[in-house]
């Protein structure tokens, strides 16, 4: 019996929706239509409120310092690392759990960069204007 419970744990958990935060997807959009010097104020003004946001609100900070480092190619690059992760189920759930999380934040910062295609079921690959 337990062998079923697991899957069905780590299935309900780690839902598309697991770790994002609406109060700082909102502040992502911003960040990604700003230039890199208002993007590195946002970024200082949400290490501020992150604080008691916990583990989750922090990797948001992570995901802005690093496109500040990286540029918005890191976005790309890193969704697909982690879905490979996820895709071979090796690690313990409440790792894959972990890595959910940040490939769900990640995609906060895909879909709200200007010009960005929705992924949903009434339109996949629309652009956002479009739905």
């Amino acid at each position: 019996m337990s062998v079923v419970i697991a899957p069905l744990l780590f299935q309900l958990v780690t839902s598309a929706q697991a770790g994002r935060i609406p109060e700082l997807n909102d502040i992502v959009t911003k960040f990604l239509a700003a230039n890199d010097e208002a993007r590195k104020a946002v970024v200082k003004d949400v290490s501020d409120l992150v604080s008691q946001a916990g583990e989750t609100g922090r990797h948001y900070v992570r995901v802005m310092e690093k496109v500040l480092a990286s540029g918005e190619e890191y976005l790309e690059k890193e969704v697909v690392r982690l879905g490979r992760i996820l895709d071979r189920r090796q690690l313990s759930w409440p790792k894959l759990d972990e890595m959910r999380i940040k490939e769900n934040i990640i995609k906060v910062f895909l879909e709200n960069r200007p010009g960005a295609k929705r992924f949903s079921a009434e339109g996949f690959g629309r652009d956002a204007a479009e739905l």
